[in-house]
């Protein structure tokens, strides 16, 4: 019998490891093309593969909710996931970093205080509000992401354990109302609108943008939205209720995005493959391949470990071997090649020593 690549094993849907392929190597190649000006700006819209993710967890967080007891164990499955990957990763970032570079920039990750905030996923511009002023950075720029990640895992899991029938309610309602005040904080319309409206100097107006980076979690909170009803419709395709709300939060990001053309072509392809992979998955089964598949389980440690990193050693090559457009590829295989060895021999023991810790 041919097996069927998109249904669920282990609680995983194998379609959706191989959408994390494609996500972390359109991330990976619109960083590392920065090196080359002549096609950095082409490819600048690969970044939109973290907006790919983001949907994906809305999928998989609900379904994780489902099969969690309560609030506790849900954070504690996901401090579990993360966490591992994230200690082996930062480490390296920060001894390679600290110990053996000697280039320009790169100082941030040379901080031990950075290295610290890394590893409790919080946003440094978070602890910078208590002081009101920039003090502490990300050890690398790809983990603003995961900050995001944390707030979503922390705000849906709260409001599913308090009202498992009206937790997306409630969700829906906090972002429309916090999402403008980030934009109000963050955004340069925002910040002349405070200058102008209230008086404002602009140094006084930037002590607002450190609160508005506090909240970016609101920036991103429609993409997990869309995961969310994806789900929703995966489960029960009469729905079609779904896929107009799935329509209209597209729309939303578009226009918050000022009509950014490559996102406008994100969301259409987007839309278009979640929805044959709902109602058509026999059509999509091909791109579940298990090298794939198993590619994607390891996609985490893959997006953390690749940006400041592999960005110095491709330049490196750039500079010092040849000027070839084939680096930026040559070095996201090595990337992946460690991710997968750092899953398999590095973050599944480490992780069993977690949960012995935690006696889960």
């Amino acid at each position: 019998m041919e097996k069927n690549y998109t249904t669920e094993k282990k609680g995983r849907v194998n379609v959706l490891d191989v959408l994390r392929v494609v996500a972390v190597v359109m991330v990976i190649l619109s960083h590392y093309y920065l090196n080359y000006p002549d096609v950095g700006e082409k490819v600048a819209w690969g970044a939109l593969g973290v907006q790919l993710f983001f949907i994906i967890s809305g999928f998989v967080i609900y379904s994780s909710l489902e099969n969690t007891k309560n609030y506790r164990d849900f954070i504690v499955k996901r401090f579990l996931r993360l966490s591992p990957a994230m200690l082996i990763c930062s480490t390296i970032i920060f001894v390679f970093f600290r110990f053996f570079y000697t280039g320009e920039g790169y100082a941030n990750s040379k901080l031990f205080s950075n290295y610290l905030i890394a590893n409790t996923f919080i946003d440094p511009t978070f602890i910078n509000v208590f002081f009101g002023r920039v003090r502490y950075y990300y050890l690398d720029g790809a983990f603003w992401s995961l900050w995001v990640e944390i707030c979503f895992y922390t705000l849906i899991g709260l409001l599913y354990f308090i009202n498992k029938k009206k937790f997306i309610n409630y969700y829906v309602i906090i972002c429309f109302t916090l999402t403008p005040i980030f934009m109000l904080f963050y955004t340069s319309t925002g910040q002349n609108v405070l200058q102008t409206t209230f008086s404002l100097t602009a140094e006084q107006a930037y002590l607002f943008k450190i609160y508005g980076r506090a909240l970016a979690f609101f920036d991103n909170c429609f993409w997990f939205l869309i995961g969310i009803f994806l789900y929703l419709l995966y489960n029960d395709k009469t729905k079609k209720k779904y896929i107009y709300y799935i329509i209209f939060l597209f729309l939303i990001n578009i226009v918050k995005d000022k009509f950014y053309f490559p996102l406008i072509i994100f969301s259409m392809i987007a839309f278009a493959f979640f929805m044959v992979f709902v109602y058509a998955s026999q059509k999509v089964e091909f791109i579940a391949q298990p090298l794939l598949c198993k590619i994607g389980v390891a996609s985490y440690s893959m997006y953390l470990i690749h940006y400041y990193l592999g960005m110095v050693v491709v330049k490196y090559l750039k500079e010092n071997v040849a000027d070839s457009y084939i680096w930026p590829f040559l070095v996201m295989v090595v990337v992946i090649l460690f991710g997968l060895f750092s899953y398999n021999y590095l973050e599944k023991p480490l992780g069993k020593l977690y949960k012995k810790v935690f006696k889960v």
